[in-house]
């Protein structure tokens, strides 16, 4: 009789034939020997008329075994009766045994290393916007990566910059100065006519009116005196009152004409000047006072114009109204003593 596949008989006159022990298979009849199982197979029970090929995700690299090996962490097997284990290439990852394929490395995140059993996080002040990569990109100069495992760096915010690359925080910007945009790498001074009294900020505020900033890099602005005015905002000084004008008081925005009756001749002043007696301002901004006209007079301070008759100056007008003073109280005094 044939042995039956799975035995084999090693002699002529055999009464019984013999299994193939586990490792060795035989798929046909009247064999005289078993066949050892080869690399990527196994057998794992005696009598076997097959070998077996290990499956997907299992190697095995030596002949005559019973079973096959889970690839290892970092490791992978795509293929049946596979002979062996690959690694998984740069980008790639596993953590658990058995794997038919490895990870894609996730955005954030990098192997330096083929076999990797982690992906490894981008570490703050780098990131990693795609996925399979063997290494981070440094944040670039005006932006920052704040935490760990980043797929995008962040563009400092106004108010804020970084001159240097790598960085995990941005600096806000010192009083005096600014920055306008998203992602700069430096802070910009404030110009003359500007300040800023506060850190972190992205405007410079204009010198309001009735004030001024002579330089840049201020962090205050500067009040006009008296007798000087500024009508615009953002200036770089305050002007002077023109002759004619006045300015009160500190932090004026407009000078003001002297009114009629009053005048100016000098600039920067802070206050108009009454006409005197016997003079007049007829009109508003004056910068002199008038006399009166001959024939006329004005006894007032402050007046816009000579009223009395003519013929009378002042100085007789003061005479007569001082005699009739002297006439009136010789009277009353001669009533007294009448009565007495």
């Amino acid at each position: 009789m044939l042995t039956d596949p799975g035995h084999y008989t090693t002699s002529d006159g055999s009464i019984e034939q013999t299994e193939c022990t586990w490792g060795y298979y035989q798929s046909e009849s009247g064999s005289i020997r078993c066949l050892t199982s080869k690399p990527g197979h196994y057998v794992n029970q005696s009598g076997a008329a097959e070998q077996t090929p290990c499956s997907p995700g299992s190697f095995q690299n030596q002949y005559v075994k019973r079973e096959c090996i889970e690839a290892f962490e970092g490791y992978f097997v795509a293929e049946a009766a596979s002979p062996s284990q690959t690694r998984c290439p740069l980008g790639y990852y596993t953590d658990s045994r058995g794997s038919l394929e490895c990870n894609l490395v996730s955005p954030g995140h990098y192997t330096t290393t083929e076999g990797a059993t982690a992906q490894t996080p981008c570490s703050n002040g780098t990131y990693q916007p795609e996925s399979g990569q063997s290494s981070c990109h440094y944040a670039d100069e005006g932006h920052h990566v704040p935490e760990e495992g980043a797929s995008q760096q962040i563009p400092c915010p106004p108010g804020s910059f970084q001159a240097l690359t790598a960085m995990q925080f941005c600096i806000d910007t010192d009083p005096g100065y600014h920055t306008p945009e998203p992602g700069m790498t430096e802070q910009i001074i404030c110009s003359a006519g500007t300040f800023q009294p506060d850190a972190g900020q992205g405007i410079c505020h204009q010198a309001d009116k009735g004030h001024y900033v002579l330089i840049s890099g201020m962090t205050k602005q500067t009040i006009c005196l008296a007798g000087w005015y500024q009508p615009e905002v953002g200036q770089l000084e305050c002007l002077q009152a023109q002759p004619g004008y006045y300015s009160p008081a500190a932090g004026t925005a407009d000078q003001i004409a002297c009114e009629p009756g009053t005048y100016q001749g000098r600039t920067g002043a802070s206050n108009c000047n009454n006409a005197e007696i016997d003079h007049y301002v007829e009109a508003a901004a004056s910068t002199s006072q008038t006399p009166c006209p001959e024939g006329s007079s004005q006894p007032l301070e402050a007046q816009s114009e000579c009223i009395f008759p003519p013929g009378l100056s002042t100085q007789t007008i003061l005479l007569i109204a001082g005699s009739v003073g002297v006439i009136l109280i010789t009277g009353l005094v001669l009533i007294m003593r009448r009565k007495n």
